[in-house]
C-alpha cells in the first residue's frame, strides 16, 4: 500500500525584507545559498499558478519551502532527487537544515522588536505509532523547532482534522479557520502532515493619512475599469 504525505504551509503576511539581516551567524553563505534557492522556487510556483488562480493572488514560498525541507529531511531516493530539483537545493543535507535553523533563529531575533508581531512555527503530525526514524523526529526538532504531534489518521482523521485546525488557527490569531475542510485530504495512507504557520503584523514606518485617500480608476480585468479608494 502507498503511504502519503500531505503538505501544509499556512501563512498570514510575510516581506521579504524581513531577510535582511541584522546579525549573521558563520553560515551566512549557506544562508544567502538557501534564500537564492528558495527565491527560484517563488518565481517558478508563481509563473505556475497565476495561470490557473482567478482573482487575487498571495502565497508565502518560505511557508512552503520550510514545510517541504522538513519533509525532505525524511526523502531517500527519487522522491529526494525530485524535491532538490523543484525547490532549487544546491546545499549539502546537513548545511541545508542548518540554514533553515539559522534562518529561524533570525526571524525569532525579529519578535523582539518593539511594533512588530512575527510568529514562526513548525509542526509534525505523524501517525500515531508509525516507526518513524528517531533520528528524523530528532533533525526535525532540533533544526525546525517543530512540534511533534502524533495523531490517528486510521481510525479519526476527524479528530486528526480538527487538532491540526486547531493548532493553525491558534499559531494565526484566529485568521486562518479550517484550513483542511473535510476529512477527504487525510485519507487512510497518510502517515504525516508537516506545517508551517507564518503570522506577521508591523506598524506603518511612516503613517497614511486617510484624509488623502481618494477614489481612482482600478482594472480588475483587461477591459473592465473601476472606482475604488487608492491611497
Amino acid at each position: 500500500m502507498k503511504r502519503s504525505i500531505t503538505l501544509f504551509a499556512f501563512c498570514v503576511f510575510l516581506i521579504p525584507a524581513l531577510f535582511s539581516p541584522p546579525v549573521f551567524s558563520q553560515n551566512h553563505a549557506d544562508v544567502e545559498q538557501l534564500i537564492q534557492g528558495n527565491t527560484q522556487f517563488a518565481i517558478d510556483l508563481y509563473k505556475r499558478i497565476k495561470t490557473t488562480e482567478a482573482g487575487n493572488l498571495f502565497f508565502s514560498p518560505y511557508s512552503i519551502s520550510t514545510a517541504a525541507s522538513m519533509t525532505y529531511g525524511g526523502a531517500r531516493g527519487d522522491t529526494a532527487k525530485q524535491m532538490v530539483d523543484v525547490f532549487h537545493v544546491s546545499l549539502e543535507d546537513q548545511k541545508l537544515h542548518h540554514a533553515f535553523a539559522d534562518i529561524q533563529s533570525r526571524l525569532n531575533l525579529i519578535q523582539r522588536q518593539k511594533k512588530i508581531e512575527l510568529h514562526v512555527a513548525n509542526s509534525l503530525w505523524p501517525q500515531d505509532k508509525y516507526p518513524f526514524l528517531i533520528e528524523y523526529l530528532e533533525l526535525v526538532r532540533n533544526c525546525y523547532g517543530a512540534k511533534i504531534e502524533p495523531v490517528d489518521y486510521d481510525r479519526d482523521p476527524e479528530a486528526a482534522r480538527r487538532r491540526i485546525n486547531a493548532w493553525v488557527e491558534k499559531k494565526t490569531k484566529n485568521r486562518i479557520q479550517d484550513i483542511i475542510p473535510d476529512t477527504r485530504f487525510l485519507t487512510t495512507p497518510t502517515r504525516l502532515v508537516p506545517a508551517n504557520a507564518i503570522y506577521f503584523k508591523g506598524e506603518w514606518f511612516r503613517r497614511f493619512e486617510k484624509s488623502s485617500t481618494e477614489e481612482m480608476l482600478f482594472y480588475p480585468e483587461k477591459n473592465e475599469t473601476i472606482k475604488v479608494p487608492m491611497m
